[in-house]
């Protein structure tokens, strides 16, 4: 054998072969190369590393989120009351620090692979639109960034942070493919299969491309053509992303022409609403009717959406945790329980799975600031579809009670 870097690990076995009549010793040898062994025991070794971040970084970050809910919360409200321009400009400035640390915050936890998996209703074209900046600068000045996006785009359900990774993932692998000045078009447009209403999202570089064996493997966990300097990871998860928002992804590739990948995602119409809900609007006009139990060990996340909630006339009660809110729900009715994930004594998840058992009609909405996987396969799928992640709009909340009651 002959290694690139002239070593290689070996696993050596000799042993000795039954003696024969003319009593000459033989042995037999068994050599193993360990290298891919070897290798896929560092990535192992790299993701258990990355497992042990997440979990610290997910503490942090649920936290880190309860702060910024209250801080965009609030500053959001007082954009909608303030009447001179230059003091409503303080406040909407405010806000979009919340947002920017609410981004942040994603970025960590995508970093150390624990993204959340809430989904919602998102335009594939206005999240492009928003990385463009970002894109641009990751990029480099060596590649042309062109977009074709369909400005009349229908929404799909998944998570803009996830999508968000997915695009940046494959750029900067079609940008490693490009030798170079370069190109990279990225495409959305929409389309009926027959059998469904899609969005589609194409990523088309003019890098060195790749052969059919090597298209079979991209999206193999730890298979990487970067050899040490990649996890082999990052295809991977593009895949797992695709799959949790019931898409569809094909990759078209020659070599020296380059590569094209294809992202596919259902359809979801967005309920009709008769009130305008943009956030411009502040949903003044708006008036719902129920009863909302709002549940949150952060007493200025619980006022903050009582405030919210009562703006659009709605009756609202508050409670500490999942163990107050069921001794208040075994006297008084509700149409929507509207809970925090992370509290002490019952948390949301065991609270969500006893109103389901104990009051089925009761609606449901999640809210959190990080939340364990693991924890959301013990939910319905609608309900941990639907969870909201903090810090969310005013709008975003208002919204979700009004899809409830409708």
């Amino acid at each position: 054998w002959h290694h690139q870097r002239g070593e290689f690990p070996l696993r050596i076995s000799i042993s000795e072969l039954p003696s024969q009549k003319d009593e000459v010793k033989r042995f037999i040898a068994s050599v193993q190369d360990l290298t891919q062994i070897k290798s896929h025991e560092e990535q192992i070794r790299r993701t258990q590393k990355m497992d042990a971040l997440g979990k610290l970084t997910g503490g942090i970050a649920h936290d880190y989120n309860n702060m910024l809910a209250v801080i965009s919360g609030y500053a959001n409200l007082l954009a909608e009351q303030l009447q001179e321009e230059h003091h409503k400009k303080y406040a909407i400035e405010i806000a979009k620090a919340g947002e920017r640390g609410a981004k942040l915050t994603r970025r960590l936890l995508s970093f150390s692979k624990r993204t959340s998996t809430s989904n919602e209703l998102c335009n594939l074209t206005d999240i492009l639109t928003q990385m463009s900046d970002m894109l641009e600068k990751t990029l480099t000045a060596r590649i042309q960034l062109v977009y074709k996006l369909d400005q009349t785009l229908l929404k799909t359900r998944l998570n803009s942070g996830d999508l968000e990774d997915a695009v940046l993932n494959l750029c900067i692998n079609a940008m490693h493919a490009i030798e170079g000045n370069g190109r990279i078009e990225i495409h959305t447009s929409q389309l009926n299969l027959g059998y469904g209403e899609y969005v589609e999202l194409r990523i088309i570089d003019n890098g060195c491309g790749m052969d059919e064996a090597t298209c079979e493997k991209i999206f193999d966990p730890f298979f990487s053509t970067k050899g040490d300097k990649g996890t082999g990871l990052g295809l991977s998860q593009v895949y797992s992303f695709v799959e949790r928002s019931q898409g569809s992804i094909e990759v078209e590739s020659k070599l020296g022409i380059g590569t094209e990948v294809i992202m596919r995602f259902p359809i979801e119409h967005e309920p009709h609403l008769d009130t305008n809900l943009d956030d411009n609007s502040g949903n003044k006009d708006l008036k719902l009717h129920g009863r909302v139990l709002v549940v949150d060990d952060e007493r200025q996340i619980r006022d903050y959406l009582t405030i919210v909630l009562e703006n659009v006339a709605l009756n609202v009660r508050t409670a500490n945790n999942g163990k107050e809110a069921l001794e208040i729900l075994a006297k008084e009715q509700f149409d929507i329980v509207l809970s925090d994930v992370i509290m002490p004594e019952m948390n949301g998840i065991e609270l969500a799975k006893e109103i389901q058992r104990l009051y089925p009609e009761v609606k449901i909405q999640l809210a959190t600031g990080f939340a364990n996987d693991v924890e959301l396969n013990k939910l319905e799928d609608n309900i941990a579809a639907s969870i909201i992640t903090k810090p969310y709009k005013s709008n975003t909340i208002i919204q979700r009670m009004a899809e409830l009651l409708a």
